[in-house]
């Protein structure tokens, strides 16, 4: 059986915010240059 990483909420959530930040044409190394954190913390 296959384990899941996130709960079903958890990848609600993920996936809006990736669609929010597409939508707004930022890549995920914008987006962690405007927060002050590493790329990896934005993945």
């Amino acid at each position: 059986m296959k384990k899941n990483l996130y709960t079903h909420r958890q990848r609600i959530l993920l996936d809006l915010l990736r669609k929010i930040r597409k939508d707004a044409g930022l890549r995920q190394d914008d987006v962690a240059e405007r927060l002050g954190r590493p790329q990896s913390f934005v993945s």
